[in-house]
């Protein structure tokens, strides 16, 4: 599990979710009150489409990454992930984006 997420890049995923939640509060002045779900399925959303890439991006510069001492250790090149389960695992995150919209009426 902890190599699914690794994919992610969760260190990543944290600044990204912590800028969208300063614009978003930043924001909240320019037009209605907001609530707290939509805060929650806005960093949902974000947390989803920011690890799908991530892991989208890893697999697509998977040959090179292998080449390159700085990230050869990451769970593709290094050979530590399955194909089938990285395969599946990238676009099950954008997927889930259009679920969390759908059931905030956000997006």
């Amino acid at each position: 599990m902890n190599r699914y997420l690794e994919l992610t890049k969760p260190r990543i995923t944290l600044f990204i979710l912590m800028s969208t939640g300063v614009g978003f509060l930043f924001g909240t002045h320019l037009g209605k009150p907001w609530t707290w779900m939509e805060l929650f399925h806005t960093l949902l959303g974000t947390m989803l489409i920011a690890g799908g890439t991530a892991a989208l991006n890893q697999w697509y510069e998977r040959e090179g990454d292998g080449l390159m001492n700085r990230t050869k250790a990451r769970p593709i090149p290094s050979g530590r992930s399955r194909r089938i389960a990285r395969s599946s695992l990238a676009p099950v995150f954008p997927r889930s984006v259009s679920l969390s919209c759908g059931s905030a009426s956000i997006c």
